[in-house]
């Protein structure tokens, strides 16, 4: 797909130019438009396959830290009522 500039689009990016060359402006033109990338977002990914899995894998071990609980419990219960 090929991108066509119009001749508004030219002079309100010369306009911008202009503005942020002056001397009052602590940006310059290239850091606003070319901004470094983050770790995150570069690896957005893996940091959101990660989340995921820690996420399911934390919650399965909750369950079975809840379901052994709850065994146990029962059988000291049983217990008591045998004796």
């Amino acid at each position: 797909m090929f991108w066509t500039v119009t001749e508004q689009q030219k002079q309100n990016s010369d306009l911008l130019n202009s503005f942020l060359d002056c001397e009052c402006c602590y940006f310059s033109y290239q850091e606003v438009t070319m901004k470094n990338r983050t770790w995150l977002r570069k690896n957005w990914l893996l940091v959101a396959g990660l989340s995921f899995l820690g996420i399911h894998f934390g919650t399965y071990f909750i369950q079975r830290m809840a379901k052994s609980s709850a065994k146990s419990s029962l059988e000291l219960k049983d217990s008591k009522n045998n004796q």
